[in-house]
């Protein structure tokens, strides 16, 4: 891809993200993210058709950064281990918690909850495939529960800013998941 294109899309990931931080409101209109990032609405129109756009682009971005975490830890490797994950997640979601916290109280949390819950069962069932011996219906219905609850307290714990810190709510879903996993090892 040109570079002038990675550069103006970059300004305009980052004009929105600081608006997204920035703003009381949830609206961000395109002429205010145009003047932000320095560019006209045609050229913003050249790249994305909405705000949303912008928002699932770094949505996928970063997710596919926590994929890559998720590997290079050995997940899908058959070395499945829940304080891996559970840190990998708090990793990924510490890097950027501001943007996180703000997107997900201002925008709707259904894409993010949906992408996050497709990569960790992809990779869930790739490792798991290999080192359980239950077949893979009842395995997509331990992943399917597993990755909905991992999510679904992440998106509480964003949402309902509960007095718990990132690292105390790891180790206790750390607990959870790994009693529920050892039926998967037997």
């Amino acid at each position: 891809m040109d570079r002038r294109i990675l550069k103006t899309k970059a300004a305009i990931k980052f004009a929105c993200k600081n608006l997204l931080l920035d703003k009381k409101n949830t609206r961000i209109t395109i002429t205010e993210l145009a003047k932000t990032a320095n560019i006209d609405r045609k050229t913003f129109y050249l790249h994305y058709d909405s705000i949303d756009g912008i928002i699932r682009e770094i949505l996928k971005d970063n997710l596919s950064e926590l994929e890559e975490l998720l590997i290079e830890h050995g997940i899908s490797k058959g070395r499945f281990n829940t304080n891996t994950i559970i840190s990998s997640m708090n990793t990924y979601i510490e890097k950027d918690i501001d943007f996180y916290k703000a997107l997900l109280r201002k925008r709707d949390s259904q894409f993010f909850s949906t992408e996050l819950k497709k990569i960790l069962s992809t990779i869930f069932i790739q490792d798991w495939t290999n080192a359980s011996n239950i077949s893979a219906k009842e395995l997509s219905i331990y992943c399917n529960f597993i990755v909905s609850g991992i999510t679904d307290v992440y998106m509480d714990w964003f949402l309902d800013n509960k007095a718990v810190s990132l690292n105390e709510l790891g180790d206790t879903l750390s607990n959870i998941i790994h009693s529920g996993i050892q039926v998967l090892s037997e």
